[in-house]
């Protein structure tokens, strides 16, 4: 009997030994937390791209930057950076990021050296021209001027280290043109320095950014005047001019600037610069639309076919906005995003968050730009976030209340540090850019970005406003996400049960 029950043992152990290890094991991306070089004049982590923005000081040998701190997240490494080494940054420098189990993420570092040039002259009416690739730069002067006898005030046309051959201030003769070698690091550049004389003593420049309401616009103006410059702007259809208040207008040597406020969306303006009684010519604008999105105030929502899914839309589908409603359904619960009485004005819309559901287990009540459909096999695909938009708002307002509660679920165990802590809230707009694609594409591009997130209670309607912050100025979006939710971390399946958020008259500022 002892002899069967060895036996017995031994295929015991032997059927344990080959069974095959299903449990996978958790994901954990390689991120770049924090990292900084000697001579950085600043520094950006794009997490959407996998992207290091890095800008240098203009004095400083970029094809040696020296690493000097390196922080990664949780469980990553990577072989392509070391802490006290150098590295040639004149190329994007692309390295990879590896973590448990066997998983890599490919980054890159991309690094920009401004430098600022400039000259100046007694007498000089706007901007110098600097032309970097050619090596040559022109300054305008009043024909009152002489030009053999300028007098420069300020000179640099090379990065803060650099020396400069003559000297540009023991230099007055500019009849003809001027060479000046610019050495720094080890380079020398030959540059060429023409000083002209022109008939205005004020100049019209360009319009550097234009806006829904507003647009900044430069001009230029003769030096020592004893005149205010400013500027004027009226519609186009208009007979009269408007002027820019002083307060606006800012001058650096022959240079002035402003921002032109008040304006009216989707207008023709023009504009000129003014010195005086003098003024320069009229230089055309037309302003940024200023389109909004449908049922912002959320008055309108029905519910679909068979009367139980509820939309904030008027045709009861997926057509503008989108909730979690559907997957709720599926999984054998109620809407947890719906139409409310209790509003500021007319209709709101609440969300509430629950957990103990199939599948997700952690359902946030939310409301956002895009579609909605249950995926089971994979339920994170059930969202697609993303309506197409081209405008630029600045801002966002809007009326919410909210009552937290204690994050109690999370499905993949993502954010074990959270449960216990309170769940918070999340309202925000991220403006993007598709590239031509019709799905919103995983490495998205961020034009600009707000949002509002707080665990506060607001037992009563309190009126928000946030800016929405631009990282890009000259490309204009392709999409609009605008969402809402009840538990900020829903969208990976980790929240509470019973958080509740309500929102109300939202409004796009332009």
């Amino acid at each position: 009997m002892k002899k069967i029950r060895l036996i017995w043992v031994a295929m015991a152990m032997m059927m344990v030994s080959c069974i095959k290890n299903d449990i996978p094991y958790p994901y954990t991306e390689g991120r770049v937390e924090s990292i900084v070089f000697e001579g950085q004049k600043s520094v950006e982590i794009d997490y959407a791209k996998n992207e290091i923005n890095l800008t240098m000081e203009d004095s400083y040998d970029i094809t040696a930057v020296k690493l000097s701190s390196l922080t990664l997240s949780p469980m990553a490494t990577t072989s392509g950076l070391e802490v006290g080494m150098t590295y040639d940054l004149t190329e994007d420098y692309a390295f990879e990021i590896d973590t448990y189990p066997g998983q890599t993420y490919n980054w890159k570092i991309v690094t920009s050296q401004p430098i600022d040039r400039y000259i100046t002259v007694v007498g000089q009416v706007g901007d110098a021209v600097i032309d970097t690739y050619n090596k040559k730069a022109i300054v305008y002067v009043s024909t009152a001027t002489r030009r053999d006898n300028i007098t420069i005030t300020s000179f640099k046309l090379g990065p803060s280290v650099a020396t400069y051959s003559p000297s540009p201030y023991t230099v007055h003769d500019f009849t003809t043109e001027r060479a000046f070698d610019v050495d720094y690091l080890g380079y020398t550049e030959r540059w060429i320095v023409y000083v002209f004389h022109t008939q205005e003593v004020v100049s019209t420049g360009e319009v550097t950014s234009i806006w829904a309401t507003f647009a900044d616009v430069t001009g230029g103006v003769q030096t020592g005047s004893s005149e205010t410059p400013g500027f004027d702007y009226k519609k186009k259809s208009d007979t009269t001019w408007q002027s820019v208040p002083s307060s606006s207008v800012t001058a650096s040597g022959g240079n002035i600037k402003a921002r032109i406020e008040g304006l009216t969306p989707s207008t023709e303006y023009v504009f000129r610069a003014r010195l005086g009684d003098d003024v320069g010519g009229e230089v055309s604008f037309t302003t940024d639309s200023a389109p909004t999105i449908p049922n912002l105030d959320f008055e309108t929502g029905s519910y679909d076919s068979s009367g139980v899914v509820w939309y904030p839309n008027a045709d009861g589908k997926n057509s503008f906005w989108a909730t979690g409603n559907e997957g709720t359904k599926v999984a054998g619960k109620g809407n947890i995003t719906v139409h409310t009485d209790d509003a500021v004005k007319g209709k709101a819309i609440k969300m509430t968050s629950i957990t103990g559901v199939l599948v997700a287990k952690t359902a946030a009540g939310n409301l956002y730009t895009g579609t909605y459909k249950t995926n089971l096999m994979n339920p994170r695909s059930s969202a697609v976030l993303g309506r197409p938009y081209t405008g630029r708002p600045v801002g966002l307002k809007g009326w919410y209340k909210y009552k937290s509660a204690i994050i109690s679920s999370d499905k993949d165990n993502k954010y074990p540090e959270m449960i216990g802590k309170r769940d918070k809230a999340h309202i925000y707009v991220t403006l993007e850019d598709w590239g031509g694609a019709t799905e919103r594409p995983a490495n998205v591009k961020v034009i600009a970005h707000g949002e509002l997130l707080s665990d506060e209670d607001v037992s009563t309607y309190k009126e928000f406003k946030f800016d929405i912050k631009y990282n890009d100025t000259v490309n204009r979006p392709t999409h609009i996400v605008l969402s809402a939710t009840s538990s900020y971390l829903g969208a990976d399946f980790c929240g509470s049960e019973g958080a509740t958020l309500y929102v109300d008259e939202f409004e796009l500022l332009f």
